[in-house]
């Protein structure tokens, strides 16, 4: 079963079993999980079955529902350790028994809240949010009981109609989240563009660069160092290629030069701008 984690900072406010087909987020007496943060709306967003998982809709909320620092562009679908900004507090998404996974190894580790903070700094109401935590560090040890979503009090403006699960998402809902989902099973990159977030496919292949011809146009111009980089889908996963000798291009924090095999989560920085590399369920 699916549970959500309410804390703010390092404390754990909350866990709530989501044993209904629907759960608001919000304020307000109208909503199940009351979360008491001046920037929080009344009804902030809303968790709804889809499947065998959930998808998060934000219910246009004053400063934004984010996801892993991403702003939700009305729904998405979540995947297990997603962490959902609502105000200055977080809402850790889990999703069945695996929480009980073993933690990744350092140089292989998920980034979350950390890649998308960094790169929202000044530009959203979560740049000053607190640092976050992985899955693993911020499971108490039983100091917080869990509570069914059923033993909280439904919402007044919500009919059981609702609960029954005959009204889980609109089609224009399901539709966005199926072509988000198709899209993250195969290889892509997120990024931020004129301050919004944007998910793309490698394809035949991404590029990076100074040139109207990039997958990505860098601001400014250079004489030399054109073409900066491309992710080209190889046997077995993806690489990097650099394209130009006065390219200065780091993963995780690493220049590289070359063609280098990519990580599921690997960080790549040029020109002043942040990618996230994502392999893919496919891969």
């Amino acid at each position: 079963m699916a549970r959500l984690v309410v804390r703010f900072g390092d404390k754990t406010q909350q866990i709530v079993n989501l044993d209904l087909p629907m759960v608001t987020i919000g304020r307000g007496s109208g909503a199940q999980i009351v979360v008491d943060d001046p920037l929080v709306s009344r009804e902030h967003c809303r968790i709804r079955l889809m499947g065998d998982g959930h998808l998060i809709i934000d219910l246009e909320s004053r400063t934004g529902t984010f996801v892993n620092g991403e702003k939700v562009a009305g729904s998405q679908i979540l995947e297990h350790g997603d962490e959902v900004g609502v105000g200055k507090h977080t809402v850790l998404y889990e999703y069945g028994e695996a929480r009980t996974k073993a933690k990744p190894k350092a140089d292989e580790k998920k980034d979350t809240g950390e890649f998308w903070l960094s790169s929202l700094q000044d530009q959203s109401p979560f740049a000053e949010a607190d640092d976050k935590k992985k899955v693993d560090d911020i499971i108490t040890a039983g100091s917080t009981p869990a509570l069914d979503a059923s033993e909280l009090k439904k919402p007044e403006n919500q009919s059981m109609q609702d609960y029954q699960g005959t009204m889980v998402a609109s089609a224009g809902e399901l539709q966005r989240a199926r072509q988000l989902a198709l899209l993250m099973q195969k290889p892509h990159v997120k990024f931020r563009r004129d301050r919004e977030a944007h998910t793309a496919p490698v394809g035949d292949g991404f590029e990076v660069g100074y040139t109207e011809a990039a997958n990505v146009r860098l601001e400014g111009s250079r004489l030399f160092g054109k073409r900066q980089f491309r992710i080209e889908a190889s046997d077995g996963g993806a690489e990097i290629q650099i394209l130009s000798f006065w390219a200065k291009v780091e993963v995780n924090g690493k220049r590289v030069r070359g063609r280098n095999p990519l990580k599921d989560g690997a960080r790549i920085k040029a020109g002043g701008k942040t990618f996230q590399f994502g392999a893919g369920d496919a891969s």
